[in-house]
């Protein structure tokens, strides 16, 4: 079901630090229904990002995906498990990484590396009740807020940059950020 709320604001602050990292981005997601499931993160970094030797996961449970909006670094495998007791089907039939794997009882996983930045929608076509979304992303600058829509990215070199708000029912919302100083941004949809 899609949310008639729209996106009231994206508050952002950076602010500096002694470090070489630079600062921190924070600020607040508002008018959605669950902000918890919104990605905040930096659209483009300069640098080349290693992905993590750690595997995200990606669980399929009581006939729902958890989590249901996956971030993840350009370039990180993701084990999709099945912890249910019956067929699914992992399939992720548009964006940068299209593949469909049925996954039996006793396929309890699959690995994926997910190396093309984009959305990648994943539906189960044997529940069609089931949904969920990888973010993969070109640098690890990026979270997602707290059930009260506070977030905070830490470590951010300082510069400029376009950090963007993503919601699976809203378009991306972009605002231009300076990490140097205290400065403030506001983002009204």
């Amino acid at each position: 079901m899609f949310s008639k709320l729209l996106f009231a604001a994206l508050m952002v602050f950076a602010l500096s630090s002694a470090n070489a990292w630079g600062g921190s981005l924070q600020g607040k997601v508002t008018g959605v229904k669950n902000p918890s499931q919104v990605v905040v993160y930096i659209k483009e970094a300069q640098g080349t990002f290693a992905a993590p030797t750690d595997h995200a996961v990606l669980d399929q449970k009581n006939k729902t995906y958890v989590p249901h909006v996956l971030p993840v670094l350009a370039g990180t495998t993701v084990d999709i498990l099945n912890s249910d007791q019956e067929l699914h089907n992992v399939n992720s039939p548009v964006g940068p990484t299209k593949f469909n794997v049925a996954m039996p009882v006793f396929k309890k996983k699959i690995e994926q590396v997910f190396d093309k930045v984009g959305v990648h929608p994943l539906i189960c076509n044997v529940h069609p009740e089931m949904s969920a979304f990888l973010l993969v992303l070109q640098n690890p600058h990026f979270t997602m807020p707290a059930a009260d829509g506070s977030f905070k990215i830490p470590s951010v070199p300082d510069g400029s940059y376009t950090l963007e708000a993503w919601d699976e029912r809203k378009k991306v919302k972009s605002v231009r950020v300076t990490v140097a100083g205290a400065t403030t941004a506001d983002i009204a949809f």
